[in-house]
């Protein structure tokens, strides 16, 4: 049986690829953590490849073959952080029901959900949803940086 103390969402691992502000936060939480304690969803390898293009593409922020490079090392970076991916449709009645009832966008509910469900802590850089998350009383499922 899998310890889930953190769910970690896809700003975390975008930050780590896209070297972001965050970048610095990021490395210093993963690498202070066991891999053991830590988890995500199967739906962080397309948001963390969609932020990776926006970067390149968008942004201008990173060259071609940077990106070349990265988008080779992105499903490795997050495997190796992580013990366990779960799978979102596994999850997505009930981040169905959180979203809808909570206004909350179903891709960030799917790991509020996990989180909820497992009784671990919600890790990300998405100002917005902890706002959110704070205003509805979720904080215990909140980690603080």
């Amino acid at each position: 049986m899998i310890l889930v103390k953190y769910v970690i969402d896809s700003t975390v691992f975008a930050s780590i690829i896209t070297k972001d502000e965050f970048h610095e936060i990021a490395d210093k939480f993963l690498r202070s953590h066991s891999s053991s304690m830590l988890v995500t969803i199967d739906l962080t390898y397309i948001e963390v490849a969609n932020a990776l293009w926006k970067h390149v593409y968008i942004l201008k922020r990173i060259p071609y073959d940077e990106y070349r490079y990265l988008k080779n090392m992105l499903t490795t970076i997050i495997d190796k952080c992580v013990s366990k991916v779960y799978p979102s449709k596994n999850y997505l009645s009930d981040a169905f029901e959180f979203s809808v009832k909570n206004g909350i966008p179903i891709y960030d509910s799917l790991f509020i959900v996990v989180a909820i469900n497992h009784g671990g802590k919600l890790v990300t850089f998405d100002s917005k949803l902890l706002r959110r998350l704070r205003s509805l009383g979720l904080d215990e499922i909140i980690y603080s940086f």
